[in-house]
């Protein structure tokens, strides 16, 4: 046979190479439709806990404002009450009173408590902008930092329970519990595709 005629079959319409490569092409695209519709899947427990913790962000932001007296005192006073309930104004002054016992501020003044509540309002909008972006430095920094102020929250329990507390103490204990479950699972996935054999490429 002649050997362009003999290229031409096995290359040409329905030739086995052409065949080959429409086979490589769908799966291509096959595997680029999977992973973009993959990434259209959200999870629901990352996006609750981060507009729970974009929501405490902004709230003790707030808080800060109104001790530098830049908003109506009314308002400045209903900020801090739901900053209490939500336990951030709780975190906020152990930050503070630690400041102060180690002495890098004499007192707990208005710039001293603006500036934790600053700071701390930026931590917490940062987990969450994180965690809706699905990030993984964002679920150890978020499972870090919740965990961190467990113990104060069991503290100020002991010292008043309220149903408030008790629910803030269980949502919070939930949210590490399922960061450190998602942060193990994802570890093991990535155990066993590294132990996973390559498989080799068929090429008809």
């Amino acid at each position: 046979m002649n050997p362009a005629l003999s290229f031409f079959g096995r290359c040409g319409p329905g030739g086995a190479a052409h065949q080959t490569l429409l086979d490589v092409q769908t799966n291509c695209c096959d595997s680029t439709a999977f992973r973009m519709g993959a990434k259209k899947h959200h999870d629901i427990g990352f996006l609750a806990i981060a507009i729970f913790k974009l929501v405490k962000g902004v709230l003790l932001f707030l808080v800060g404002v109104g001790a530098l007296s830049l908003i109506q005192p009314d308002a400045a006073r209903i900020f801090r009450h739901w900053a209490t309930e939500l336990q951030v104004g709780v975190h906020s002054r152990v930050v503070q009173r630690c400041l102060v016992y180690i002495g890098v501020a004499r007192r707990r003044d208005a710039a001293l408590i603006a500036g934790v509540s600053f700071f701390y309002s930026a931590l917490l909008l940062t987990e969450g902008i994180g965690l809706l972006m699905e990030k993984v430095w964002a679920e150890y920094m978020t499972a870090w930092i919740t965990a961190t102020f467990i113990p104060v929250e069991v503290y100020e329990l002991i010292r008043r329970t309220t149903a408030n507390r008790i629910w803030l103490l269980a949502v919070n204990v939930l949210v590490v519990g399922y960061l450190v479950m998602r942060l193990m699972q994802r570890g093991r996935a990535v155990v066993v595709e590294k132990a996973a054999p390559e498989k080799p490429a068929n090429v008809g």
